[in-house]
């Protein structure tokens, strides 16, 4: 994509115009912003307490320390079969759910139980319902007795993980080979991944998924035309699992919009795929086909890789963000249509122990269990009470 390709229908961005890049006066390790406020509610205000936070397209998901879950944002994204809202809502249903993933137009959690269901659209199968075409505003149980530990969601297909074997499966959109089952045929339930590996995580990005196998070796498979494989320079696409390039060990991975991002086992992080809009955090707006250190030699605990944007979480619990800056998705406390090309501090006192961005906005949580919100919020997403975009974190409110 050049600079110029309208997106908004895959993330609510308009068209992208001209970009400013910022990068650290050493060229290496990130730099922090100046001091400012983070944006709290009241203290008569109702104030939500999560134990895991989910931030999709347009929208947010949420689940309690006792396992109900809860969606802020755009209305057929809630599980509710609620019109938009601008703070968090219960999932209908009495399911207890111990993972949660909201996707782009689509989200699904894990129960107790170890069943998938999901909600939203399923114009490919997405939701896993055996059929397509049919969306669902309230959970709907994914096809089948497997049973899964967790599951993620990307644009139009989803995958998880099994619980008794560690295998994977994907349903949904398949055109780019997303699903990973040697086909582009797209699947409305189920389908096992090719290769028969035992997988640590996986993680679904728009058209491509990238996974870790129990022997911490990266895997990505799906759409590759920007280089969001990793496996060196750009094809079209692969069907079946390819190896990621370098021989990093890694322990965590997340599949963004075109760019992929993990940590390895020494606690570093890379990232690879679309770069023109700084995603990618090595201060070059350059794709890049195989593995890029970012963040120098900070010791980082996650990353999560979302539209043009990516967030990561040190071991100290401080947050770094980089990418396109167009509706104050960095969290860095102003906007315009800058690309900030290598990590930058989210402003406030604020620190996380997980922080997840979607499409244009981002959330993190306290060790609190508070959790806070940044970027566009023209749905609510953001979960204030407002449709306001905020350029700082800004605390969620109402819910449980």
């Amino acid at each position: 994509m050049s600079p110029t390709t309208p997106i908004r229908s895959l993330f609510l961005v308009g068209t992208l115009g001209g970009v400013l890049t910022t990068a650290c006066h050493d060229g290496t390790l990130p730099t922090a912003p100046e001091s400012r406020s983070v944006v709290a509610p009241s203290s008569a205000t109702p104030i939500p307490l999560f134990a895991q936070v989910s931030s999709g397209n347009m929208s947010t998901c949420a689940l309690t320390s006792a396992g109900k879950a809860y969606c802020w944002g755009i209305g057929f994204m809630l599980g509710s079969d609620l019109p938009d809202q601008s703070i968090p809502v219960p999932v209908a249903g009495d399911l207890v759910f111990r993972q949660i993933s909201a996707g782009h137009m689509h989200s699904c959690a894990v129960t107790t139980g170890d069943r998938v269901y999901c909600w939203g659209n399923n114009h490919f199968g997405q939701l896993g319902t055996g059929s397509s075409g049919s969306r669902s505003d309230t959970p709907v149980p994914v096809s089948g007795k497997l049973k899964f530990r967790t599951v993620t969601t990307g644009s139009e297909h989803t995958c998880a993980l099994t619980v008794d074997d560690r295998r994977a499966y994907c349903w949904g959109r398949n055109d780019n080979g997303q699903l990973g089952d040697g086909t582009t045929t797209s699947r409305p339930s189920p389908r096992a991944v090719s290769g028969g590996r035992v997988w640590r995580q996986v993680s679904a990005g728009s058209s491509s998924t990238c996974g870790i196998t129990t022997a911490k070796l990266a895997f990505c498979w799906g759409l590759d035309n920007l280089g969001q494989l990793g496996d060196g320079p750009a094809t079209m696409q692969h069907n079946a699992p390819s190896a990621v390039a370098g021989g990093h060990l890694f322990s965590q991975i997340d599949a963004g919009y075109m760019h992929v991002c993990a940590v390895t086992t020494a606690q570093r992080a890379y990232c690879w795929g679309f770069g023109a809009f700084g995603a990618i955090g090595d201060g070059k707006l350059l794709d890049r086909f195989t593995p890029r250190l970012v963040l120098g030699s900070l010791e980082v605990a996650r990353v999560s890789a979302g539209g043009l944007v990516t967030c990561a979480e040190t071991t100290a619990n401080r947050t770094f963000c980089w990418g396109y800056n167009q509706e104050g998705q960095l969290g860095i406390g102003f906007t315009t249509d800058t690309v900030v090309s290598r990590p930058t501090e989210i402003v406030g006192p604020l620190r996380f122990t997980q922080v997840s961005v979607g499409g244009l906005h981002g959330c993190g949580r306290t060790a609190s269990d508070a959790t806070y919100c940044w970027g566009n919020n023209e749905k609510g997403q953001l979960g204030d009470g407002t449709t306001d975009n905020r350029y700082s974190p800004t605390q969620v409110v109402g819910g449980p």
